[in-house]
């Protein structure tokens, strides 16, 4: 497998801004993705591949393979995924799957897929009906909806995965998005929930122990020569970090859920999935540190190494991944 470098991945989003969680804010998504789908790098983290191949009924080696899906090394030296970008209005880009509808789109679609057509929000059938002298930009639908990614379906808003440390500062806006004209009173942790983050979320906290824990035994890619690597080849280093993109290509996941994949949507599947794959890297690795014959202490950087992370704890569907809502105090009159 090959990490495929994009100068695309080198286009970081926005710094987020904080906001309270429990805020109350008037807020609508005008459905066109104009913000959200364009000009962004889409991460995508190895829960966020499992989603995406069932939501295509692709393998994710398909999707590397059609480079659907890159990758490259963050800055603490762990392997990061990236959806793929095309070409938009000129020098800007949108993500891959992103597709505009114009009146003129949905004035063909009803004739040629009424099908397609008849599924369609409200705002597309309405333009076909509309002049077709001119034409305008009426939405932006998303061609892996369903199995987006985390990055996607939070946004603007993101979870601060350290809540518990500071949980007044829990999520943070990227920038001024949605509609006016669609808006309604409601709270960033209703906006959030509302797109079935909370699985997403679980699984960004195991990945993040795992990562944590892969660190701390020298498995990161780091260049700095103060860092103590565990003896190994490179390319098989980066085999091990891009196996976790690589759900069907494991031993496990092929013998215990082969075709799941190929299935209607399956949150409870994918979640072992993930949870098979993780367990599955860290028994490597907890054996390559074993063969190398060098304690915890003399690999990865100065920290301490962290507890092995309890994957199937942290994937547990009932544990919290959100500070409970806040209670405002009654205010009685003197």
């Amino acid at each position: 497998m090959e990490i495929v470098h994009s100068a695309a991945s080198q286009r970081r989003n926005p710094v987020p801004l904080p906001v309270a969680l429990d805020e109350v804010i008037s807020w609508g998504c005008s459905g066109k993705g104009w913000n959200c789908c364009t000009d962004k790098a889409i991460p995508v983290k190895p829960y966020d591949m499992v989603r995406l191949r069932h939501s295509l009924s692709k393998s994710s080696q398909t999707l590397i393979n059609e480079r659907l899906v890159h990758f490259d090394w963050d800055d603490s030296g762990v392997l990061t995924g990236w959806l793929a970008q095309q070409p938009y209005e000129g020098n800007r880009v949108a993500c891959a799957f992103y597709e505009e509808i114009t009146n003129r789109d949905a004035h063909a679609m009803r004739e040629t897929d009424p099908e397609r057509f008849a599924a369609m929000p409200a705002s597309i059938q309405h333009a076909a009906d509309g002049p077709q002298g001119g034409t305008w930009r009426v939405a932006g639908l998303c061609g892996v909806h369903l199995g987006r990614p985390a990055a996607c379906r939070g946004y603007p808003f993101q979870r601060d995965p350290l809540w518990s440390e500071h949980p007044e500062q829990t999520v943070g806006q990227v920038f001024n998005c949605g509609s006016c004209a669609l808006a309604e009173r409601t709270t960033v942790r209703e906006v959030m929930l509302d797109n079935s983050l909370t699985p997403f979320w679980q699984a960004d906290d195991a990945y993040r122990a795992f990562a944590r824990y892969l660190h701390a035994l020298g498995f990161a890619n780091i260049k700095d020569a103060r860092y103590r690597l565990i003896p190994m080849d490179p390319a098989a280093r980066s085999n091990l970090w891009l196996s976790l993109f690589v759900p069907d290509a494991n031993a496990r996941v092929h013998e215990t859920y082969p075709d799941q994949w190929t299935t209607p949507l399956d949150i409870e599947g994918d979640r072992e999935v993930f949870r098979l794959v993780l367990e599955d890297v860290l028994a490597r690795v907890d054996a390559l540190v074993a063969a190398s014959g060098l304690s915890t202490d003399a690999l990865g950087g100065p920290e301490a190494t962290p507890p092995r992370p309890d994957i199937a704890a942290l994937l547990a569907p009932d544990r919290a991944v959100l500070p409970p809502p806040a209670v405002i105090p009654l205010q009685v009159a003197g």
